[in-house]
């Protein structure tokens, strides 16, 4: 078992330690199809009710994302946010159901949807990259919510609004 820490790491690893057979659980089919170039590619069954996943999670607790919006700041994020460890992107949330089904199936997100406080219900943070003069107000519900809270810039547009934001953020013991 090697840890992945990178993008393109399989193919490094499986050239230096000159690695015959990749395997993976079967809920992957078909995703790793293109190391049967450098290796045998095995989707192994899955165990019913154990996911490695779920373990991670138990384990070292991976923070459910949630991102606010569906445009170019949030397509350059979520690539970007499968770099870091404990984090996985799970859903979307924004007006539009056909660009929403068209996120989710683009970067393989759990769900969609268009109530906002679905979203917040579902993940344990959220990245905002909705329009600027929204940001005050899905900040706050968030916050209200006991959600972690990322967000493009600026965070608001006014200096009385960032201040109010950050002092529910500290009384509310979350990171923003």
């Amino acid at each position: 078992m090697i840890i992945e820490e990178y993008e393109g790491q399989k193919i490094d690893d499986i050239l230096k330690y000159n690695i015959d057979i990749f395997a993976i659980g079967s809920d992957w089919k078909g995703k790793f199809d293109y190391l049967n170039k450098y290796c045998k590619v095995v989707y192994l069954e899955r165990t019913k009710g154990i996911s490695s996943t779920q373990l991670r999670e138990k384990k070292n607790g991976i923070i459910k994302l949630g991102i606010v919006g569906y445009g170019r700041i949030a397509n350059r994020f979520v690539p970007e946010s499968r770099f870091v460890s404990g984090i996985n992107v799970e859903g979307v949330f924004g007006p539009n159901q056909t660009s929403l089904e068209q996120f989710v199936k683009k970067y393989e997100l759990a769900f969609f949807t268009s109530s906002y406080n679905e979203l917040l219900d579902r993940v344990d943070a959220v990245y905002i990259a909705s329009p600027h003069l929204t940001h005050y107000e899905y900040i706050k519900k968030a916050l209200i919510k006991d959600k972690h809270v990322l967000c493009e810039k600026p965070i608001v547009l006014s200096v009385e609004q960032a201040h109010e934001l950050y002092a529910l953020a500290k009384e509310k013991n979350v990171f923003f």
